[in-house]
C-alpha cells in the first residue's frame, strides 16, 4: 500500500536527524515486529557502529540474524552471529546453502 509506505518512510525520516530521539529503539521494535510477522529484514547504515547497536538490542530479544560485514568491524557479542563464524565449518555448497536458507522468515 503506498500510503502506509509514505507513512512509515515519514515516521523515519522524522526520527533520522535528531539526537537522543529514540531511532534505535524505534528500528528494534519495527525490526522485531516485521521478524515476527514473517518478513525478512535488512538493516543497513553508514557506520558498523550504528548496526551493531540495533543488532545486541534484537539478540536481547532473541531475535535470530546473519551480521553481514568484515569480522574485524563487527562487535566481539555479535561475532558468534558473524556470516564468517556460521559458514567455518561448511565444506560443501548444500551446507552453505542450509546456513543462508536458514536465516530467511517464511
Amino acid at each position: 500500500n503506498i500510503k502506509k509506505d509514505n507513512l512509515h518512510n515519514r515516521i523515519i525520516e522524522t526520527k533520522i536527524h535528531k539526537p537522543f530521539s529514540g531511532k534505535t529503539a524505534t528500528v528494534v521494535a519495527l525490526v522485531e515486529l516485521l521478524v515476527k510477522l514473517g518478513q525478512s529484514v535488512l538493516v543497513t547504515s553508514h557506520t558498523h557502529s550504528a548496526v551493531d547497536n540495533v543488532l545486541l538490542k534484537l539478540m536481547a530479544r532473541g531475535v535470530d540474524f546473519l551480521r553481514l560485514g568484515s569480522s574485524s568491524r563487527i562487535h566481539s557479542q555479535l561475532a558468534e552471529k558473524s556470516e564468517l563464524h556460521l559458514i567455518s565449518d561448511c565444506t560443501t555448497p548444500e551446507q552453505l546453502e542450509s546456513i543462508y536458507n536458514s536465516k530467511v522468515c517464511d
